[in-house]
């Protein structure tokens, strides 16, 4: 093992030997082996711990661990506690997205300022393949299927040579304590559910199995090098900045005769879905106006450019999108949404459906919160109506229009969701296909 790990190490030019590394142990047993490898090859190291507080005294015992053992090898040690639960609910993301922002940020910060040269992750060939399966079960470009890379600016990943079976041969033979984990039996969890359940299958299949898709993600990241020249060139014909906006110029768009997967690609710096960029293209030469979301950015679809401007965390916490394809929404209120031809429609003139002209909705809808100013054409009615006004008629609390969400095509509310729709998008003796929404739950 550690004759491969140092022909690893030469091969990926990881560092160089007079660098000081940050190993970032866990105290699990891929952690471990990499601790004691770097012991062997006598490189000089340091030792980070991160204790997330989300295992109870199990968490602590690791903490304690890692130290013990540290202060026995005489290894200097950096330790700290985050709030992570507290984190993730803040930001409002998940508690894994959130331990792995706060541990990336506090590693390379100790890097920094204890002049560190790399920063060294216990990543492996098992963690290479179940990253590879999750993102395809996702969905992702090349770059998602080319795997962890062995380096990737200050961090490093030295085991990825190694499956986990070889390092658990590996510490048996050398007698290596570490802590188990008891998180990672559970298949709750997508990970530990392909780990356990879904690779095992493959490995019927092909005993190699691992070691046939590290090869594939190596061939797919040469690949995507060449790829990303050419996405490149296509972006600085394509995309030109101005302040703090970004322009994509839609008849260039259109003469490039790009694919969605080549925009999927180009925009990806702004990390907008595969189903958005879709929906981005249809919206070529419609009407101005409609807004798309990613996770980070809105996108407007203006009169010859669509303009991409980043999004305030406030504003992003309360818009979700509904995309053609959808047939059902959990998120912020739950909707079952149906396409259905007029011959075989039927009215539902509760306040729980909203049903409109097909044709006239541009899609990705959005789900917001209500916004001053905000107006909308009330059902049966010809003029419009402010929302303030139309929550104050209908004896709204203030807990009401706290918790009432919008539905909006491009800038256009088409519904309160729940209460009342606009008049503009009924179904009249023009339309020829029915979308049927209904409120399941607040």
């Amino acid at each position: 093992m550690l004759e491969r790990f140092l022909d690893f190490l030469k091969e990926k030019t990881l560092f160089n030997p007079e660098d000081t590394i940050l190993l970032t142990v866990s105290g699990g047993i891929d952690s471990m082996t990499m601790l004691n490898l770097f012991q062997k090859a006598h490189f000089r190291i340091a030792v980070a711990h991160c204790n997330f507080q989300l295992r109870g005294q199990e968490s602590e015992m690791d903490q304690e661990f890692v130290a013990d053992y540290c202060k026995k090898n005489a290894i200097q040690f950096f330790t700290t506690r985050f709030e992570t639960k507290q984190n993730a609910s803040d930001l409002k993301i998940s508690i894994q997205m959130a331990a792995r922002e706060l541990r990336y940020n506090w590693f390379h910060d100790l890097a920094m300022q204890n002049d560190f040269q790399k920063i060294a992750t216990a990543h492996n060939m098992n963690d290479l393949v179940e990253t590879f399966l999750i993102n395809l079960t996702r969905g992702t470009g090349i770059r998602g299927l080319s795997g962890i890379k062995a380096s990737s600016g200050m961090v490093i990943r030295p085991l990825l040579f190694a499956s986990r079976q070889e390092i658990e041969t590996y510490v048996n033979v050398q007698n290596i304590h570490y802590r188990e984990d008891s998180s990672n039996s559970e298949t709750k969890y997508l990970r530990n559910k392909i780990r356990h359940d879904i690779i095992p299958i493959f490995k019927q299949l092909n005993p190699s199995f691992l070691t046939s898709v590290a090869n594939t993600t190596q061939f797919l990241g040469e690949a995507d090098t060449i790829f990303q020249q050419y996405i490149s060139s296509i972006y600085s014909e394509l995309i030109k900045p101005s302040g703090e906006c970004f322009y994509l110029d839609k008849e260039k768009m259109l003469k490039s005769g790009i694919s969605p997967a080549i925009l999927f690609e180009i925009l990806s710096p702004f990390n907008f879905s595969f189903e958005t960029i879709k929906d981005i293209f249809k919206a070529v030469e419609s009407t101005p106006g409609i807004v798309f979301y990613s996770r980070t950015h809105k996108m407007v679809n203006d009169r010859t450019t669509f303009i991409i401007k980043k999004t305030e965390k406030d504003e992003l916490s309360q818009i979700f999108q509904i995309h053609f394809s959808d047939v059902e929404v959990e998120t912020p209120v739950k909707l079952l949404l149906s396409k259905i031809s007029l011959q075989n429609f039927v009215m539902d003139r509760s306040k729980s459906v909203a049903s409109f002209d097909l044709d006239k909705v541009q899609f990705p809808l959005i789900i917001r919160k209500w916004r001053a100013g905000d107006s909308f054409y009330p059902f049966g009615m010809k003029g419009s109506k402010k929302l303030s006004d139309y929550f104050t008629d209908n004896k709204f609390s203030l807990i009401d229009k706290e918790e009432c969400w919008i539905l909006c095509s491009g800038e256009d509310i088409i519904w309160i969701i729940g209460h009342r729709s606009d008049d503009r998008y009924k179904i009249d003796t023009k339309t020829s296909n029915v979308l049927q929404i209904k409120l399941i739950s607040y």
